[in-house]
C-alpha cells in the first residue's frame, strides 16, 4: 500500500511539472511504471502464498480486514468485522481464497457503485454450515435488473458455485446491499 501511495504522489507531481519539464515527467512516468509493476508482482506472490497455506481464524480476519481497507481506503469507508475465529479456522484453504476474492469483489462494488460508507463482514455458523456475508449501507440496486449485472457479480457467482455455496444478493434502491453465501461445512462436528 505504501508503494502504491508513493506511485500516486509521483503521478501527482508529474501533473505539476508536465509543462515546465516534459523530459522529467517522462523519466518519472517510466520509474512509476516500474514501481507499479513491482508492486503487482508482490501482490501476486502474496496471493499465491495465501492460496497455498490455510489461514487460522485470526489470520483470516486480518487478511479480510486488509482486503477491505485496500478497497475502501480512498473513500474513508468504515469497516466492521464480525468473524467467528473458530468457524474461520474450519475453512479449507480453497474456501478461504474464494471468500477473500468474493469479499474484495463485493466490497469494491459496494464502494465504487453503491457509494457505501460502511462495510460489514460476517462469518459464522448457520444451519447448513457456514454463513458468510458482506453488507453495506450504499445506494443499493435492483438485483433483477439484468442491465446491472456486471462482471463482478458473475465472478462472485462463479466462486460461490465452485464452493457449492448458496449465493443470495439482497438489495433494493436506497437500502444497501447484502451478498450472502451459505457454504456447506464438510467438517461438521
Amino acid at each position: 500500500i505504501q508503494s502504491i501511495y508513493a506511485a500516486g504522489l509521483n503521478l501527482e507531481d508529474c501533473a505539476r511539472i508536465v509543462k515546465p519539464d516534459p523530459e522529467a515527467v517522462e523519466r518519472r512516468l517510466r520509474a512509476v511504471t516500474l514501481d507499479l509493476n513491482r508492486v503487482i508482482r508482490d501482490v501476486r506472490n502474496f496471493i499465491v502464498r495465501l492460496e497455498q497455506a490455510p489461514l487460522s481464524g485470526e489470520e483470516f480476519k486480518n487478511v479480510l480486514h486488509s482486503v477491505a481497507l485496500t478497497v475502501g481506503e480512498s473513500h474513508a469507508t468504515r469497516i466492521e468485522l464480525n468473524i467467528d475465529d473458530v468457524v474461520a479456522a474450519r475453512l479449507r484453504s480453497s474456501q478461504t481464497t474464494h471468500l477473500l476474492h468474493i469479499a474484495r469483489e463485493a466490497a469494491s462494488n459496494s464502494v465504487r457503485h453503491g457509494a457505501a460508507r460502511t462495510l460489514t463482514f460476517f462469518l459464522n455458523r448457520c444451519a447448513s454450515g457456514i454463513h458468510f456475508e458482506v453488507a453495506d449501507d450504499g445506494t443499493g440496486f435492483d438485483p433483477s435488473d439484468d442491465n446491472r449485472k456486471g462482471r463482478g457479480l458473475r465472478n462472485i457467482a462463479a466462486r460461490a458455485s465452485q464452493m457449492d455455496a448458496l449465493l443470495r444478493i439482497e438489495s433494493r434502491p436506497g437500502q444497501g446491499t447484502r451478498t450472502i453465501l451459505e457454504i456447506p461445512d464438510d467438517k461438521k462436528p
